[in-house]
């Protein structure tokens, strides 16, 4: 071989630094990101801990109801889902994968702010959704409602009829419905387990958000769930929520599930690719120091995603929570207040964390 030559680019490709949105203050609440970029079908969601939630057990006290509220919603994620799960072992896929499931969904309306409302079911059908061609017998009932935001409550008054209690006005369609399966007893008997979340299912969905101010059930014959996330003063650990009743495990990335608590005060994002980068504070613009914020709090709130960010972003966006005690003070101190009357952000890979 002669005359082998390599070219690269004429110029340097310059890449973009970050862009740092404004603080956005915190609303206490549960925000839900559809955190994945692998498929628009992945799903973040929380699971109930307690395995007797099903609305058919004898033991029950009608009516069996199961309740969450949302207090933001973003139409770009085309499925927000509340799914009665038998089996006793939810995972990622197994409303898609398991035999019987029973779901109610909310999908994007025909005119802006409204969303449309299935309730649709499924039995001896794996790997298959409810209501699909493969099980067309299971829809249950579709309405469209005029606002996603306020509380939807799945109702159940016996064990194969109930209704859908909406927020706002239902603009078109019936909201009683009939499980015409003469087997229910035992198709949807307990172990069976409720789970709340999101699934995008378009790109421009993944990275989204939806906030989430509490979820409820009552009249099963295992634990009657409420967890208000707008009073919690702490996050999800170790999978399980501050009240115990939840559990996040079953998303494909469990860290898209973050309470915003009563001691939080603001969300910072900002735009990738942003390799190392993270969050500077500093009460002067022209201050030849800008440091990390945590240390007003004597580095004791650093925990990611509360002013570290997560070692993934969520689509193209990195997020952090500014606790109240990360913020600058007026006179400069540790844990000190009140904060500084201005404060400004910016991310950098070269921050400064003083002793």
């Amino acid at each position: 071989m002669d005359n082998v030559k390599f070219t690269g680019p004429l110029a340097t490709p310059v890449i973009p630094p970050p862009t740092v949105g404004a603080p956005q203050p915190v609303k206490p609440a549960l925000r839900i990101f559809a955190g994945s970029t692998a498929n628009t079908y992945d799903r973040q969601q929380l699971y109930t801990v307690d395995t007797f939630q099903s609305w058919v057990d004898p033991g029950v006290t009608y009516p069996v109801k199961y309740s969450y509220s949302l207090l933001s919603y973003n139409p770009s994620i085309n499925q927000t889902h509340l799914e009665l799960t038998p089996g006793g072992a939810v995972g990622q896929y197994t409303d898609y994968a398991g035999n019987n499931l029973l779901w109610m969904v909310l999908a994007p309306g025909p005119a802006a702010g409204q969303v449309v409302c299935n309730v649709q079911w499924k039995t001896n059908t794996p790997n298959s959704n409810p209501g699909a061609d493969t099980n067309a017998y299971g829809r249950a009932l579709s309405f469209t409602n005029s606002t996603a935001i306020g509380t939807w409550s799945l109702v159940f008054t016996g064990p194969n009829a109930g209704h859908v209690e909406a927020p706002g006005q239902v603009i078109l369609g019936p909201t009683n419905f009939t499980i015409t399966d003469v087997n229910v007893a035992t198709d949807f008997a307990n172990p069976l387990q409720a789970v709340f979340g999101i699934q995008p299912n378009s790109t421009a969905g993944q990275g989204q958000y939806h906030d989430y101010g509490m979820i409820k059930i009552t009249g099963v014959t295992g634990v009657n769930e409420f967890e208000d996330f707008t009073t919690e003063g702490s996050d999800i650990g170790s999978n399980i929520t501050p009240g115990g009743g939840f559990n996040n495990s079953a998303s494909y990335l469990a860290n898209s599930t973050i309470i915003a608590t009563t001691n939080d005060a603001f969300w910072v994002n900002w735009t990738a690719p942003a390799a190392n980068f993270t969050l500077t504070s500093a009460t002067n613009l022209s201050h030849p120091n800008w440091i990390n914020p945590g240390w007003y709090s004597a580095y004791s709130n650093t925990n990611s995603p509360r002013v570290m960010p997560l070692g993934s972003s969520f689509a193209n966006k990195y997020w952090v929570l500014l606790p109240k005690n990360a913020l600058p003070t007026a006179d400069g101190a540790q844990n000190s207040s009140p904060p500084a009357p201005t404060a400004f952000f910016r991310v950098s890979t070269n921050t400064v964390s003083p002793p």
